[in-house]
């Protein structure tokens, strides 16, 4: 058998295994935390809460969301089957799911965690609505938990800052050109900011 002969299944495997992980999206994730979300409010500005999940895995995946408020209790968001802070739901392969809310009464505030049993990909969307015409539409895509977060901001585009480790709090410290300290704050377990 010639050397190139011997080779051929082996680079065909090392192809194929190129070829299948080049499917996967870097920012797929089974842990997905979203900082900040908005819903509810007065018929004339109201915020309304849309959450898509896309599958590019071959598999079923099952998910669950879980909503905190800001203070880090549960939030009850009504994604059409009443008020829930906790909502379970299978994306078919190579699907998309979405959840959005039937706005609430009242303007609430909170962050979400997502738990995936394969990788996803997801965004948050949280759209301002004016005597029912949309206005403003803010997406976000989720992030890991890190001690360390840099991210671009504006007085035009904020932050959001979630704790989501129980039982400690968190300093937090932001700043301008690493330079110029803007503000500087201690957030508790399970708290926004």
């Amino acid at each position: 058998m010639r050397p190139l002969q011997r080779l051929l299944p082996l680079l065909s495997i090392i192809f194929v295994a190129r070829i299948c992980l080049a499917q996967m999206p870097q920012n797929a994730q089974t842990d997905l935390y979203f900082p900040h979300l908005a819903d509810g409010g007065a018929s004339n500005s109201q915020w309304q809460t849309r959450f898509t999940f896309i599958n590019t895995n071959s598999s079923p995946v099952s998910v669950s969301v879980y909503l905190y408020a800001d203070g880090g209790g549960p939030l009850n968001l009504d994604f059409g089957s009443g008020p829930t802070s906790a909502a379970s739901f299978t994306i078919p392969q190579n699907g998309t799911y979405i959840l959005q809310s039937n706005i609430g009464p009242f303007t609430t505030t909170g962050w979400a965690y997502a738990f995936a049993t394969l990788p996803v990909e997801a965004t948050v969307a949280f759209r301002l609505i004016h005597n029912g015409t949309a206005q403003l539409e803010i997406t976000a895509e989720p992030t890991l938990p890190s001690y360390g977060y840099r991210s671009v901001a504006t007085p035009q585009v904020g932050v959001a800052v979630a704790n989501v480790y129980s039982g400690t709090s968190l300093p937090v410290t932001v700043t301008q050109n690493a330079l110029h300290q803007i503000r500087a704050a201690q957030i508790g377990h399970h708290h926004i900011d």
